[in-house]
């Protein structure tokens, strides 16, 4: 079909890549990213964020910290990057780095239950553990 063939725009791509990963499609989302990468090079922050994101959701937060750094420059003060890369940084037990993020996150929406739920987890794992973050 011509909408799959050609993609418009590095945003148009991320909306469908969202879309698939939404319904579940992860292939169809990763064969979308793969196509979208090579139309508009390895650098667009919003398809890293999606790359990271597709790799969050299908439980590999290791490989998805990179992608999501690459797309800081320019998400870094977007509350959903924030919250993403915080899940993806806690899932690989760097809790510190974690808080650090949420925190942010929390500055900019301070009334985001999700992000005070996430923070108040975090911290009680890292009471749990006894690890003290610098």
């Amino acid at each position: 079909g011509g909408s799959a063939d050609s993609l418009v725009s590095p945003e148009q791509a991320q909306e469908v890549v969202i879309g698939h990963l939404r319904a579940g499609q992860i292939e169809l989302a990763q064969e979308t990213l793969n196509r979208a990468f090579g139309q508009f090079g390895a650098d667009d922050g919003g398809l890293n964020y999606a790359q990271g994101t597709l790799f969050l959701v299908t439980e590999r937060p290791e490989e998805a910290i990179p992608y999501f750094e690459k797309a800081r420059p320019v998400l870094g003060r977007s509350v959903l990057f924030l919250n993403n890369i915080a899940a993806a940084l806690a899932a690989t037990g760097r809790y510190c780095d974690a808080v650090r993020e949420w925190t942010q996150a929390l500055e900019l929406q301070p009334a985001n239950e999700r992000v005070r739920r996430s923070l108040a987890d975090v911290g009680a794992t890292i009471d749990s553990l006894g690890v003290v973050c610098p």
